[in-house]
This record gives structure tokens, sequence and C-alpha cells, in this order.
């Protein structure tokens, strides 16, 4: 009985902080940083990081260790109201979004070339068998399990996924709020063309992306969290299959053309240095 009350009273410590905490960021609002030609904009999301990390074990010490753990997995229950939400704003552009189903498949497709991009980045960095693992995907927990099944987690593949998936789960929705934030202020894309692009997969990376541009696109904030939603939906229910029939091949075929490479370099520049 105790040991429920002991219980109870975390999760209840948890709740509140999170409430005061999201009270807090929203009663702060918005910040407008002027950057030369445009603006960077700072959602009240992220000022909850900072607030949790600043309540956290390492500074205030509101909560421990095992207050975080209990509250990891109430993540996956936010995102269930998260995605609801979601629904409600695809129902409605419903009609638009289909009419728009070519331009939403063509970018599942463009994501492959992610893979051209970061693995070579990825070798360049010292990485060798750790760069299947990590650059074949967004890094999130489809994908974490497809590696660990192909290669085991224990392997160099699944560190690698492993790696992918904690800075995507630190960095990735301040990162992908600075990404909505520079392309939606220092590019010319179309603010449709930046919300599907959102869609990678992570609900919480597209929300990033898609509240920092509908804050530059107020009139078209609706459309905006609708395709990133969407998008993110068709990437949800295709990225497995996707990862496991294009870009686990690709980045295999690309890895040994690039080790190839980088052997061939290596040898002729220990032969100079002879």
């Amino acid at each position: 009985m105790s040991q429920h009350k002991e219980e109870t009273s975390g999760f209840v410590k948890i709740h509140l902080l999170a409430l005061a905490i999201v009270v807090i960021a929203e009663f702060i609002g918005p910040w407008s940083i002027p950057m030369g030609i445009g603006t960077i904009m700072i959602l009240p999301f992220l000022h909850c990081l900072w607030m949790g990390y600043l309540v956290g074990p390492k500074i205030l010490k509101l909560v421990d260790n095992v207050d975080m753990e209990k509250a990891s997995p109430l993540i996956i229950v936010s995102v269930w109201f998260l995605m609801a939400r979601y629904g409600t704003l695809i129902g409605p552009t419903l009609a638009t979004i289909l009419g728009s189903s070519l331009a939403l498949i063509a970018q599942e497709i463009g994501q492959l070339g992610a893979v051209f991009i970061a693995l070579p980045v990825a070798m360049m960095l010292g990485l060798r068998r750790e760069a299947i693992g990590c650059t074949n995907s967004v890094g999130r927990e489809t994908n974490l399990g497809l590696i660990g099944d192909l290669y085991g987690m224990d392997s160099p593949e699944g560190l690698g996924a492993i790696g992918a998936y904690v800075t995507g789960t630190v960095f990735g929705t301040i990162l992908f709020s600075i990404l909505g934030n520079v392309f939606g202020t220092f590019t010319n894309f179309h603010p449709i063309s930046l919300a599907m692009a959102a869609g990678t997969g992570s609900a919480s990376m597209m929300t990033a992306a898609s509240s920092t541009l509908s804050t530059f696109y107020p009139d078209l904030k609706s459309e905006i969290l609708a395709f990133a939603a969407a998008s993110n939906l068709l990437t949800g229910a295709t990225g497995l299959y996707k990862q496991w029939l294009l870009q686990i091949p690709m980045t295999e075929a690309m890895y040994k053309k690039l080790v190839l490479l980088l052997d061939r370099n290596n040898k002729s520049q220990e032969a100079r240095s002879e």
C-alpha cells in the first residue's frame, strides 16, 4: 500500500510540474529574434524544454532519475492526443490533400536522398558499419526495431541506430524548429512544400517544424498543420517497408563503394608519406 501511495504521489508531482511548465511557457509566449533579413521564432514548446531541464536532477532537482523514468511512457499518451488533434485538421482539408497526393508520394521518395548526404558525412567523421544504422532513416522507434531485427542491437549497426535515436530524442525537436525558422525565413520554398517535408515520421519533430512555419504564415496555418500531419502519417505507414526494401539496401551498396574509395585514398596517402 505504501509503495502504491509513493508511486501515485510521484505521478501527481510529475503532472503538476508539467502543467506548471506549460502554463508558464504559454504565458511567456513566442519570442521573435531578428536575424538579418528574417526572424527566428522561439515557440512555447522550446520554453518547455529548457524549463524541463531546469527542474531536472542536474539543476533544481525537483525531479530525479526515477521520476524521469516514470514520465517517459507518458510521452506516448501525449502523442495520442496530438495525433487526434492532427486528425481533426486533416479531415476538413482531405479533398485538398488528396488533390496533392502525387506531391506527397514524391516527397516520400525524395527522403531517400538523405542517404546520399548522411552516409558519406558519417563515414568521413570516422564511422564505419555504425553509419549504416544511423543514416538510413530518421531513427525513430520503428527504424530502431528493424535495425535490431536485421543486425542485432549489439552490432555496430545497432549501436549506430541507438546513437541516431538518442540524438534525435535530445536534439530533434530543437533542430527541426531551427530548420523551420531557416527555411521559412531565408528561402522561397512554398510553405505547403515545407510542411510536407516536415513529416519525417517523428510526431515531435514534425510538430516543431510545422508549428514554427505556421507562425510565419498564419493565413495558411490550418493547411500547413494538415499537410505536415498527412505527410507524417504517410511516412509512418510506409516508412518501415521503405526502409527495409529500399533504404537499407541502398545504404549497404553505398557503404561498400565508399569503403573501397576511402581505403584507396588512405593507401595512396600512406604511399606518398613513405
